[in-house]
């Protein structure tokens, strides 16, 4: 694994991996993902180590992203390695690291979270657009895409948090950009969201997004203990009676903690009072939770009032 770590094939901007390229205009370069071709590659997949199977299945997703596939197939194409992606997203190696130099290069981890966002993001883009070819049920399909964006961006910061808060930049920017999307986008699809979200052992795109946000915290006040399995069920609960409130209300109020939804970054601690925000939520979390946070934050920083 290390070897192919070292690798320097992934045409990935260090500036901003979520970026959208304009596709190609060769035509022909969609050959490789009709059906038969593509059925063809995905069967010999099975005979390929987990290494092997990593990078082919990069090169597969970069090279989607950049040809003018069109929505329907992509979609179709996403389903396909969906289940596939994920288990050899789970196969990887896991634990803590120490955090990487500044300049070096993503992990094939992160690039496979970035190259599937990008995909999906990509695909969720032409569906919106699209104004013929509309399939009997567009809000399952839109569902099913912001559950996987949430899903993957999820995979993301966990990761970064493991990593000592470093994640790749844009990563939180995409998440508020996603939450608002599901939020004022699709309410008309919100059930189709819910069952998308069962689909996938996850959340509601409120609680995916609060859950996040929580980590998100937990990680600059200098913990990741929430990330252990025996707190998944508490983590949950937690996000689910968290709540998101209109910063006008707290104004003056010392002590918020503050979601800024136009920058790249997780909720912050406004350790004086409040002024005049915009474009933000204040997270509001549930007592327990605020206590062991704010002591984790004492002990990581101490003095801290």
């Amino acid at each position: 694994m290390q070897r192919v770590l070292s690798f320097r094939f992934f045409f990935f901007s260090m500036d901003n991996c979520y970026q959208l390229a304009p596709p190609s205009e060769d035509a022909q370069a969609c050959r490789e993902f009709d059906s038969p071709a593509f059925d063809a590659w995905l069967e010999r997949l099975s005979g390929q180590g987990l290494c092997q199977l990593l990078v082919s299945l990069l090169l597969k997703l970069e090279r989607l992203a950049q040809v003018p596939v069109e929505g329907p197939r992509a979609l179709a194409i996403l389903q396909q390695l969906a289940i596939v992606l994920r288990d050899v997203a789970d196969d990887l190696p896991k634990g803590r690291l120490p955090p990487p130099d500044a300049a070096a290069p993503l992990s094939l981890e992160q690039r496979l979270c970035c190259i599937m966002f990008r995909n999906l993001k990509l695909t969720l883009e032409r569906r919106d657009r699209s104004a013929r070819g509309v399939p009997v049920d567009p809000d399952a399909e839109r569902a099913w895409l912001v559950a996987e964006m949430f899903d993957w961006l999820g995979r993301q910061i966990e990761l970064g948090v493991v990593r000592g808060r470093t994640w790749p930049p844009h990563t939180w920017q995409e998440l508020h950009d996603l939450f608002f999307y599901a939020s004022n986008r699709m309410a008309a699809a919100r059930p189709r969201m819910a069952q998308a979200a069962d689909a996938l052992s996850g959340d509601d795109p409120q609680t995916a997004y609060k859950r996040l946000l929580i980590l998100g915290l937990y990680a600059e006040q200098g913990g990741d203990t929430l990330l252990g399995p025996d707190q998944a069920e508490r983590l949950a609960d937690w996000a689910r009676a968290s709540t998101l409130e209109d910063p006008g209300l707290y104004f003056g109020y010392l002590g918020t903690y503050l979601v800024e939804v136009s920058r790249d970054t997780p909720p912050r601690l406004v350790t004086g009072a409040l002024g005049s925000a915009t474009r933000a939520w204040v997270l509001r979390l549930p007592a327990d939770l605020l206590s062991i946070i704010e002591a984790n934050r004492k002990r990581f920083r101490p003095g801290a009032d």
